[in-house]
């Protein structure tokens, strides 16, 4: 069976530019009287090395606390118009039409949309009927990588159809007035709004192959057996649903690292490591 090839990628981000400096003022003076000891919080805002970011809302729409009606409103219209964006970035790198498209693939955790974004914009980008939509929520930081992993197994399933996977999140407008926590902080100090996209195709053409470490339906495994005699191996990993393991292999849909500081279930190399005795 072929494996995906990544066909094009690109990326957007919106209009507006907060400078690391002017969101930290920003923050001090908000929090300052109500949060004595942020003070001691501040030195993150500099830690991170970030410089600028991206919003889809200019700088004073966030000094005020927002409803959700108004956070839902301005997700729309932002998540809408950078899909768009995107998506026709990575067709025209792939010289391809919207109606080239055979399955969307859409990961987004910092929003809600009902039809889902793909369909709200399929008149746009001119997307077939028969599209096949897949929309993935709630998958946080590993939404990307999760993502990549459905899209390319969808692309591998259909040899010579063409996947496009866009990832949105527009983690500003999480932003929470009321919650004075060191959690919120980091949160304000650190993320932006953008988006990325990539199509996919399996069989045809592709500038580099997507390595896959899943089980094929033949039962073959990138990831080699590991032994089962090895009591080192089967205390690392406990079942979930009694099926942590499956021939004496991985599986990465139904394992979790009892040990998350050194791997995780979504780190498919883990389990060699562990071996290796990494841990």
């Amino acid at each position: 069976m072929p494996t995906a090839a990544l066909v094009s990628l690109a990326t957007s981000v919106p209009p507006h530019i907060f400078l690391q400096k002017d969101v930290l003022a920003a923050t001090w003076d908000s929090l300052r009287e109500r949060l004595p000891e942020f003070e001691r919080y501040a030195s993150i805002f500099s830690n991170t090395g970030i410089i600028k970011r991206h919003a889809v809302k200019p700088f004073d729409w966030y000094l005020e606390p927002r409803g959700w009606p108004e956070r839902t409103e301005a997700f729309l219209e932002g998540a809408e118009a950078l899909f768009v964006d995107v998506a026709q970035k990575a067709l025209a790198t792939a010289h391809l039409a919207g109606s080239d498209i055979d399955t969307v693939v859409t990961v987004c955790s910092t929003g809600i949309a009902t039809p889902s974004l793909e369909a709200r914009v399929a008149r746009v980008m001119g997307f077939r009927s028969d599209v096949t939509r897949v929309p993935v929520f709630g998958l946080g930081c590993g939404g990307g990588v999760s993502g990549l992993s459905i899209a390319s197994r969808l692309a591998q399933a259909r040899p010579g159809t063409n996947v496009l996977l866009v990832t949105i999140e527009l983690c500003t407008l999480a932003l929470r007035h009321d919650e004075l926590t060191k959690a919120n902080i980091v949160a304000v100090s650190l993320f932006g709004d953008g988006a990325a996209a990539v199509i996919l195709r399996a069989g045809d053409g592709g500038v580099t192959r997507i390595e896959s470490r899943w089980r094929t339906s033949t039962g073959s495994s990138a990831i080699p057996a590991a032994p089962r005699s090895s009591a080192r191996w089967r205390r690392h990993f406990h079942s979930i649903k009694g099926r942590s393991t499956t021939n004496g292999r991985f599986s990465p849909t139904t394992a979790i690292c009892q040990r998350p500081r050194c791997c995780s279930y979504l780190n498919a190399r883990a389990p060699r490591d562990c071996r290796k005795g990494r841990c």
